[in-house]
C-alpha cells in the first residue's frame, strides 16, 4: 500500500454502515447470515481501516414499503460474535430507509469522530475485496469526496458519476456540508402522497416504483457544485461478482421490489436531479480524470 494511503489511515477514521431488515420472520436467518458474511469480509481486510461497523435495522412501519418484522435486531445481536467490539447493532424506527436512516447514521458516525463512511448493502458483500478498498483509499488521496463501486448491475450509471449507496464511501463532513441526503428522496408514507415512476424489467415488463430512493444523486450534484469537478471516483470491482437478488419463488414480493427498483432507477435519478435544477448529465462532470480504475 502506498505511503500516502498509509499516512491517510494514520490521520483519518473510517466506518461502515450496513442497512438491513427482514419483512417476514422466515427471512430473518438469511439476513443475519448475510450481515455476518459481510462483517467477516470487513474484518479480514489487512490492514482493516474501519474502526466501527454500524448495523442499522430499519423498523419504521409508517411508510409505503414494509419494514422489519421486529425480530432482526435481536437475532443479529445473538448471532454476531460478542467479542467483536467494533460492531454495533441498532434499530432505526423514526424515519425512512433511504434518507432518514442514513442521515441519522452519518450523524452518529460524526459524533464518533469518523471522517469517511462506507455505506454498503450486505446483498453486495461479494464485491468487498482488499483491492476495492485499497483503490477507494487511493481515490481519497487523489482528491475524491465520494467513491462508488461500479457493481455489475449498475456499471454504466456508476461510470457516469451516479454513485449508488449499494457500495459507496463518502467524506462525511463534505456530505453534510451540502445538506446530507435530501428528504425529497425519502419514501412516501402511503399511496396518496406517492408519485410512481414507470420502467421495464429485463424481460420488458412494465414495473412501477415510488419516486424515492436514489438518495445519492442530489448530494452528488451539490458536491460537484460546491467543491468543483473531479471529486467523484467510480471504482471497478476486482472480478465478476453478483448482488444477491431475492428468490422469486420463496420471496416473490422482495423479487418484485428488486425488479421495480432496478427498472426505474435511472428515471428516478433524472427526475430528482431535474427537480433540483440539474441536467441529467451534470454528474458526469464530477468524475475524476483517470477513473474508473
Amino acid at each position: 500500500m502506498e505511503s500516502t494511503v498509509t499516512q491517510l489511515l494514520a490521520r483519518r477514521r473510517f466506518a461502515v454502515v450496513l442497512r438491513t431488515f427482514a419483512v417476514r420472520e422466515q427471512d430473518v436467518p438469511k439476513r443475519v447470515e448475510m450481515v455476518k458474511a459481510t462483517i467477516d469480509k470487513i474484518m479480514a481486510l489487512k490492514p482493516n481501516p474501519f474502526c466501527k461497523i454500524l448495523v442499522v435495522v430499519w423498523g419504521d412501519p409508517n411508510y409505503i414499503q414494509p419494514a422489519d418484522c421486529g425480530l432482526t435486531a435481536e437475532a443479529l445481536r445473538r448471532g454476531i460474535d460478542p467479542t467483536n467490539r467494533i460492531v454495533g447493532v441498532v434499530e432505526f424506527t423514526h424515519g425512512d430507509l433511504f434518507c432518514g436512516l442514513l442521515n441519522w447514521s452519518i450523524a452518529s458516525l460524526l459524533r464518533d469522530r469518523v471522517d469517511y463512511g462506507l455505506i454498503l448493502s450486505p446483498d453486495a458483500h461479494s464485491y468487498l475485496t482488499q483491492g476495492v478498498v485499497d483503490r477507494m483509499l487511493q481515490a481519497i488521496c487523489d482528491g475524491a469526496k465520494v467513491m462508488g463501486l461500479a457493481i455489475n448491475e449498475l456499471t454504466e450509471l456508476t461510470h457516469r458519476g451516479r454513485i449508488a449507496n449499494t457500495f459507496a464511501m463518502w467524506h462525511l463532513v463534505s456530505l453534510m456540508a451540502v445538506g446530507g441526503f435530501d428528504l425529497t428522496a425519502q419514501l412516501p408514507r402511503g399511496d396518496k402522497e406517492a408519485k410512481f415512476m414507470r420502467g421495464c424489467d429485463p424481460d420488458g415488463k412494465v414495473v412501477y416504483y415510488p419516486l424515492a430512493g436514489v438518495e445519492e444523486v442530489i448530494p452528488l450534484a451539490r458536491l460537484v457544485e460546491v467543491f468543483g469537478t473531479c471529486i467523484i471516483a467510480p471504482i471497478d470491482p476486482d472480478a465478476v461478482a453478483k448482488y444477491i437478488v431475492p428468490d422469486p419463488i420463496s420471496d416473490p414480493d422482495g423479487y418484485l421490489r428488486y425488479l421495480s427498483k432496478m427498472g426505474t432507477k435511472e428515471y428516478r435519478q433524472n427526475s430528482l436531479l431535474a427537480e433540483k435544477g440539474y441536467d441529467p448529465s451534470y454528474l458526469q462532470g464530477g468524475v475524476m480524470v483517470g477513473y474508473p480504475k
